[in-house]
């Protein structure tokens, strides 16, 4: 554990970073990804200009644009999803039109050519302009029920107005909920270090170390980065809001406190710590996001880029939800949700496909091989933790 003394190693004590910020480095990344997919489209047309395009090199088209598609808006460029779609059905449409070892007609490389320079176009916009941030959505507040609720469960309570600890903690313990208090930083780290709890709803004004310096004390330790914590802050101290949340907190409550509101955060808390959710995709960038959103979360996360891999994970894990790319190497989203619903032991986890493809015809098959939901890309990623929530609590996941 660290203290006042001890110098964290950048490397061995990097505090995981709240969601917000994983989102602007990732978003960086993508700007980044947007020069070297205008190189890329720039070799395409280069080579369809002098007639050597092949089936092969639109097939590697289609991929560079289906990923443009599903995370352009996603990052803030609808213009480069829009773009991307539009050559990713084309190409997709005219593949499985061409019959093996035919090329593809005159007309058909014309309309290749001019979409693809639509996307070259899209891109090249994109950089030159300020992406329009995605419109944040709210999750809701799940209540699990009194079954869901185990009794293992240990909540520290952190904060020196003993009036509110004591509503909070009946209110816990009425649910059979273990409390410990707290009523300083100190008290709190040497709770901490005798038994980690699953939870730790901390305030920031207290006597000795405040509750800054604690987050910043777990979020350096390897031994409590993963406990999730809940900050406590004044209404009029915003700055208190953005500093806790960077520092690597999941959630916060403003003061004056609503014990059942409060409640209500730490039952959801504990629910999502409940659950392990794989999350299969080959774009590096979404897997990230998704995956920095789903910890901070409090949700266990396993990850995979390749379709094979990813059934090979879920077969010896048993996740409690999959989100599954639709189209992936190895194996595509569809064959690993047909080897979900086709295997007893994963014949009832839910699935979330992703796919840029949103036409009706996608969704239907989609569903018709066994996907609780279908979300087209772009999607935003607090739509997709609502509706994962939502679907956990529908299909009663480890009850």
């Amino acid at each position: 554990m660290s203290d006042d003394n001890h110098k964290p190693d950048d490397i061995e004590f990097r505090p995981r970073p709240s969601y917000e910020e994983a989102y602007q480095q990732l978003k960086t990344g993508f700007i980044t990804r947007l020069g070297h997919s205008i190189t890329a489209i720039d070799n395409i047309l280069s080579q369809a200009q002098y007639g050597g395009i092949t089936t092969k090199d639109m097939e590697q088209a289609m991929i560079l644009a289906h990923g443009l598609a599903g995370s352009g808006t996603t990052f803030g460029f609808p213009g480069v999803t829009d773009a991307g779609r539009k050559a990713d059905h084309f190409i997709d449409r005219l593949l499985r039109g061409i019959a093996p070892g035919d090329r593809p007609s005159d007309d058909d490389i014309k309309n290749f050519i001019a979409l693809m320079k639509e996307l070259h176009e899209a891109c090249s916009s994109a950089l030159a302009q300020k992406p329009v941030a995605p419109t944040p959505m709210k999750n809701p507040i799940v209540r699990p029920t009194q079954e869901q609720i185990k009794e293992t469960y240990h909540v520290l309570l952190v904060d020196d107005d003993t009036t509110v600890l004591d509503i909070i903690t009946l209110k816990l313990r009425q649910i059979g909920i273990r409390v410990s208090i707290a009523r300083s930083g100190d008290d709190a780290m040497r709770v901490i270090s005798k038994q980690i709890p699953d939870l730790v709803v901390l305030d920031i004004m207290m006597p000795g170390i405040n509750g800054h310096e604690v987050l910043r004390r777990l979020k350096q330790d390897p031994d409590f980065v993963a406990v999730p914590v809940i900050m406590l802050t004044s209404k009029t101290e915003q700055q208190d809001v953005v500093s806790a949340l960077h520092g690597g907190a999941i959630d916060y409550v403003i003061k004056p406190v609503d014990p059942d509101k409060l409640v209500s955060r730490i039952n959801r808390t504990l629910d999502a710590g409940r659950f392990t959710v794989m999350i299969a995709d080959n774009d590096h960038l979404i897997l990230q996001l998704l995956e920095s959103k789903y910890r901070n979360r409090g949700f266990k996360v396993m990850l995979s880029d390749d379709g094979k891999d990813a059934w090979s994970q879920i077969i010896k894990t048993l996740p409690d939800l999959i989100i599954l790319d639709r189209m992936m190497p190895g194996m595509d989203g569809l064959a690993v949700l047909k080897n979900i619903r086709e295997e007893s032991s994963t014949a009832n986890i839910p699935v979330i496909v992703l796919s840029a493809r949103k036409e009706e015809r996608d969704v239907a098959m989609g569903m018709k091989f066994g996907a609780n939901d279908y979300i087209a890309k772009p999607f935003l990623p607090d739509d997709l933790m609502t509706r994962s929530l939502k679907l956990l609590e529908k299909t009663g996941a480890k009850e």
